[in-house]
């Protein structure tokens, strides 16, 4: 893929209960649609990090991202039951799905809740269930301390993403939470871009306010509201072997829990190099099925 903003068309549209959901779809259509859940402090614009998009993705702000409603209780069942209608509304029956980070989770319920229309899935660099995060270590595990003080956080995480955002100390953000000065990116890759792509994604994701943020924190740190060993989809469970955010042992959980998984272990790669160098491989991936031999279980 080469690094330049894509063209969008962006649809608004309404659930039955009112709330609005914004959706972004980038490509030509033909292959089959992937539909790609955004990660932790993502927006619809998050896919432009890897490269303009050469195939149909569907990408919507998750409840409380962007421009999409917050929902209350957040739930992952509810999610996947929303999406069905939103991917109705779009005239896309069959996909694949791709869940990046903390869009691991929505897209397993995503498998779970519409099994027959889900062909395929990759999971990228994703975060695993709570005892994973609870054991694993890396930045994940900030959810879990934020968790256990919800009630604070609900009160100071809004106004000091405001100041933050308005006093332009994006990148010392990104190098926070997602360790950018740890990655290994491809010789081609302009590592500034990929910053650059983001800050626009979380400046996009967090414009209304951190519902979303909020939203994750509370679901990603509590037990799941669907069973991820009923999922029947095949899965690829990719993860950078250098991931200091998400690491490894949540791929060994997904291994240990999906039924119908292959996990493959990249060297040398992190958290947010793992989709940007092999943004082309999982296009294919989730397109053209598997490319290659499964790798072993870790």
């Amino acid at each position: 893929m080469t690094r330049h903003a894509s063209h969008a068309h962006e649809h608004r549209l309404h659930l039955a209960d009112g709330r609005a959901v914004q959706v972004a779809r980038y490509g030509p259509p033909g292959l089959l649609p992937i539909v790609y859940l955004h990660g932790f402090l993502g927006s619809r614009m998050e896919p432009l990090v890897a490269g303009t998009l050469r195939t149909d993705v569907v990408v919507p702000d998750r409840p409380g991202y962007g421009g999409s409603d917050a929902a209350h209780p957040p739930s992952l069942r509810r999610f996947a039951q929303d999406l069905g209608g939103i991917l109705d509304r779009l005239g896309v029956e069959r996909f694949a799905v791709l869940g990046v980070s903390a869009g691991a989770p929505y897209a397993m319920a995503v498998c779970a809740e519409l099994d027959g229309r889900v062909v395929r899935c990759v999971l990228a660099a994703g975060v695993a269930g709570r005892t994973a995060i609870d054991a694993s270590g890396g930045t994940v595990t900030l959810l879990r301390r934020m968790r256990r003080h919800l009630a604070t956080v609900r009160r100071l995480l809004p106004p000091t993403a405001r100041l933050a955002l308005r006093l332009g100390v994006d990148r010392p953000l990104l190098d926070l939470i997602f360790a950018t000065g740890h990655e290994h990116f491809a010789p081609e890759v302009d590592a500034d871009q990929v910053s650059r792509a983001l800050i626009r994604s979380l400046r996009e994701g967090t414009k209304r306010g951190m519902d979303g943020p909020l939203a994750d924190i509370e679901i990603l740190t509590k037990p799941w509201d669907f069973d991820p060993t009923t999922v029947r989809t095949p899965v690829l469970v990719l993860h950078g072997a250098d991931d200091l955010v998400v690491p490894p042992g949540h791929a060994a959980w997904y291994a240990k829990t999906l039924p119908h998984a292959r996990v493959r272990i990249v060297p040398r790669t992190g958290h947010v190099s793992l989709v940007v160098n092999h943004a082309r491989m999982m296009v294919d991936e989730l397109t053209l099925g598997p490319i290659d031999s499964p790798a072993p279980a870790v």
